[in-house]
């Protein structure tokens, strides 16, 4: 499993070009207004048991579940809650496809993305992991 988070993490840093730094940098100023964010109490299909998600002053998010694919659930969720688009962004990055939204300025990149194999490695890496290792991945999914 740490080998497999090792090389998702180079995937993903990788993926990080001049494009997506300061989309990241803009977006991060976006996400300070969680931190104002009310208190709310909802329901979520796929729980088992009941999962707290308290936020601090500055928006950080704790979470606290009874169990690890609770817990792996409510911080993907979280995350897509304060992120999805920079989830959408690094997902299309790897992939090559920032042309569907960005058009033909970002063609070149995606070609080269294409070529270097990003998302077929994140693919195979995928397919290697073990059923621990899947069952957390697919619960934070």
């Amino acid at each position: 499993m740490k080998k497999l988070f090792t090389v998702l993490c180079l995937i993903l840093s990788l993926s990080l070009t001049g494009l997506i730094l300061p989309t990241i940098r803009v977006a991060a100023q976006q996400t300070s207004a969680v931190a104002g964010a009310k208190q709310e109490t909802i329901s979520l299909k796929g729980l088992r048991e009941r999962v707290t998600v308290r936020r601090d002053e500055r928006g950080i998010p704790f979470i606290e579940a009874a169990n690890e694919t609770d817990l792996y659930f409510a911080q993907g969720y979280v995350v897509a809650s304060d992120r999805l688009w920079q989830m959408d962004l690094l997902r299309r990055t790897a992939r090559g496809e920032l042309a569907e939204i960005f058009g033909n300025t970002v063609l070149e990149e995606d070609k080269r993305h294409r070529i270097l194999g990003f998302a077929v490695l994140a693919e195979t890496l995928a397919t290697r992991t073990s059923a621990e290792t899947r069952a957390a991945l697919d619960a934070y999914a």
